[in-house]
């Protein structure tokens, strides 16, 4: 996977310095008050594993490792080790039989 592509560096970005893991305009998305505090990214956690279909990631951002493993149903079954005492990652796949 490559290391932080520009669109996954302003996602990891913007989540960081928003503090949140939904960083749009209120006036686009609703927010439930009640459920709120679930999403924020406050104080910054030394991991964060945003899971979704886009290519696989990492990026170092404010003190913060944020990986994506990508699609692990897409056939390739990808993921990612993490490592807390150096604070690293690894990409790793299970090999087709």
């Amino acid at each position: 996977p490559e290391e932080g592509t520009d669109v996954a560096k302003h996602l990891v970005r913007t989540i960081i310095d928003q503090g949140h893991l939904c960083p749009l305009p209120q006036r686009i998305r609703p927010v439930y008050w009640a459920y709120d505090h679930a999403m924020r990214v406050y104080p910054v956690p030394d991991v964060l594993v945003l899971a979704d279909r886009f290519d696989a990631y990492s990026v170092n951002y404010e003190k913060c490792h944020c990986v994506n493993p990508g699609e692990f149903s897409s056939g390739e079954f990808s993921f990612f080790m993490y490592y807390p005492v150096s604070r690293t990652s690894q990409y790793s796949k299970i090999p087709k039989s």
